[in-house]
């Protein structure tokens, strides 16, 4: 699954990028999730790290395109930028924050199309460099841990949940932790091990996925949740 944000103060730009980009995913038959946003100010108040791609105007109300990508490279993130505009006036600036394309208004669908195409490339490439091995007896899957989305204690096994369904591992959670030390993995209560790039918001003790799913965030665990959730965003562009 593919997520990606429209930043766009202009209501119609931003509602034709959004068909674009279902267009896009139809086409190529590719599961992508989309949000939308009309200021830069409302898209880092919400920011996490589960976006793979921002398509973002340059010139929105208030902060502008280049300000809010300075303060998400600020935060370490990594996400891959593609900067929308009228005017060439940015582009040595676009340069320094590390856009991938910086497209001219109006926007055309082959042109976003290609830049959305390159990008997701370089999502995939990056998301296959680590896989890990799920065990259920003698039965061993290997799976792209960027597909996991969290891991469930069920009685004396283990159920792992991915993009594609779930599968029952006869591992221990003590297992996945430790195999997963480093990664974008976090204990967040005794049951449970949840993927970060799967985490949408976190309210009222709960741990919201992109997927809509809910799993309970322990008071326990919360201060170190926390804490390890803020090192993995200080450290997203290592």
């Amino acid at each position: 699954m593919i997520n990606i944000a429209i930043c766009d103060s202009e209501k119609i730009t931003c509602r034709q990028t959004k068909e674009y980009v279902e267009a896009y995913g139809r086409s190529q038959e590719e599961a992508i999730n989309i949000w939308k946003f009309s200021s830069g100010e409302e898209l880092l108040n919400v920011y996490f790290p589960v976006f793979h791609i921002i398509i973002m105007e340059i010139w929105l109300s208030g902060l502008d395109g280049i300000k809010v990508a300075r303060a998400l490279r600020d935060k370490g993130s990594r996400v891959i930028l593609i900067f929308l505009t009228s005017s060439t006036e940015h582009v040595l600036e676009a340069f320094e924050v590390e856009a991938l394309h910086y497209l001219k208004k109006p926007i055309k669908y082959r042109e976003l199309a290609l830049s959305i195409d390159r990008a997701i490339r370089q999502v995939k490439m990056e998301q296959k460099e680590l896989r890990i091995g799920i065990r259920n007896g003698r039965t061993r899957w290997i799976v792209e841990q960027s597909k996991i989305k969290y891991i469930e204690t069920w009685g004396r096994k283990t159920i792992v949940y991915t993009e594609e369904g779930k599968m029952i591992s006869s591992q221990k959670m003590y297992e996945y932790e430790k195999e997963l030390a480093g990664r974008s993995f976090i204990r967040c209560h005794t049951a449970y091990i949840v993927n970060i790039a799967h985490i949408l918001k976190i309210e009222k003790g709960e741990i919201v996925l992109t997927s809509g799913e809910s799993i309970p965030l322990s008071r326990k665990r919360r201060k170190d949740f926390t804490s390890e959730l803020q090192n993995y965003v200080l450290f997203l562009g290592d």
